[in-house]
């Protein structure tokens, strides 16, 4: 599964004491400790950040987030890392890590390591039940607080290449249509309905479907390329549409179809109050909601269907073949679902 980090550059943070998010400074007693960027010993890139304390016989590092650059640690399995490195003989091993959310208040968690100057790996999960002792907005985190103590009065730790992670699903698309099998385009790659593709988060991509008979999408929008962007963790289904005359001013569009066994028949349908119809048809309805009734082959069903202005309400019925004695159909099972601002309504067995 892909991780983000933030910064996005992992190591930003142990590369300066000023970065772009935020700002360090000695936490304590003033005057008994510092902080600095060190350029000699370093885990990775081109420094650490360093603290010592001069008497107080603990240290305290802390990074400040700006206002609008804290961390909503409530996204999928995030975490706090950084490198951590204690100077030998003056360290004795145990340690604390705090964070302050934007209101002040505070969780912590202690930890050890080895006072022999050698950098270990830390990973922290972030959220309520990983181990925290407090309670904070895990939304708004905007300070770390880093703690170790002393042996002697005085004595240094170093960390490096703090940031935030978390992962996340790749945003998935499936382009389809009505009836299905069209031709597309995806950003130059061809397909054919139905189709699903993993896409970058953030970024444009254009859908450019089969020009001929398409009516519109699913959304009520007759663009042909369609532009569409997608964020982490999203799924989106689109549908374009054809042979459908886009509905009148203040009327709305229910198209009606029938399967039996995964295959489109001819069902007999009757919108209550409107008339009786064979599938696959469609109908332009003042908005409102109505009763849809269907049989097929003595196989009664009923739905209710809410047409709304300029869009169009699908409705499938699935039914059972009739079957010679001796063979055993099992009923296709649809679900109900919504796409974009297309409802689509299929009958459960």
């Amino acid at each position: 599964m892909p991780i983000k980090t933030y910064p996005e550059n992992p190591d930003a943070w142990g590369e300066t004491l000023t970065p772009t998010e935020g700002y360090w400074y000695a936490g304590g007693t003033p005057g008994a400790g510092d902080i600095y960027l060190d350029l000699v010993n370093k885990a990775v890139g081109n420094g650490s950040i360093r603290c010592n304390s001069n008497s107080d016989g603990y240290i305290v590092a802390m990074f400040e987030l700006y206002d609008g650059y804290e961390y909503d640690a409530t996204k999928k399995n995030a975490k706090f890392n950084f490198l951590h490195a204690l100077e030998s003989k003056k360290m004795d091993g145990n340690c604390i890590i705090a964070l302050w959310d934007k209101s002040g208040n505070s969780v912590r968690q202690d930890f050890g390591t080895q006072p022999t100057g050698a950098w270990e790996t830390k990973a922290f999960p972030l959220g309520p039940g990983q181990g925290w002792t407090g309670t904070i907005d895990w939304t708004k985190i905007k300070t770390i607080v880093l703690y170790a103590s002393c042996i002697v009065g005085d004595g240094s730790f170093w960390v490096d290449q703090p940031h935030f992670s978390y992962e996340y699903e790749m945003p998935s698309l499936t382009i389809a249509s009505i009836p299905t099998g069209k031709h597309f385009t995806i950003d130059g790659t061809s397909g054919f309905t139905p189709g699903t593709f993993k896409l970058t988060p953030n970024a444009e991509y254009s859908v450019l479907m089969d020009a001929q008979d398409f009516s519109q999408w699913e959304d009520g929008s007759t663009a042909n390329p369609r532009r569409i962007t997608l964020s982490e963790d999203e799924t989106k289904t689109i549908t374009a549409y054809y042979g459908i005359t886009p509905p009148p001013p203040g009327k709305g569009t229910l198209y009606c179809r029938a399967f039996a066994n995964s295959d489109e028949v001819a069902a007999s349908v009757e919108v209550v109050g409107v008339g009786t119809y064979t599938t696959p048809f469609s109908l332009d309805l003042n908005p409102a909601t109505y009763t849809v009734k269907a049989s097929y082959q003595g196989q009664p069903k009923q739905t209710p269907a809410t047409v709304y202005e300029g869009k169009i309400t699908e409705v499938s019925f699935s039914f059972v073949k009739t079957a010679p004695p001796g063979i055993d159909w099992t009923p296709l099972i649809l679900a109900v679902g919504v796409i974009g601002a297309v409802i689509v309504i299929t009958q459960i067995e």
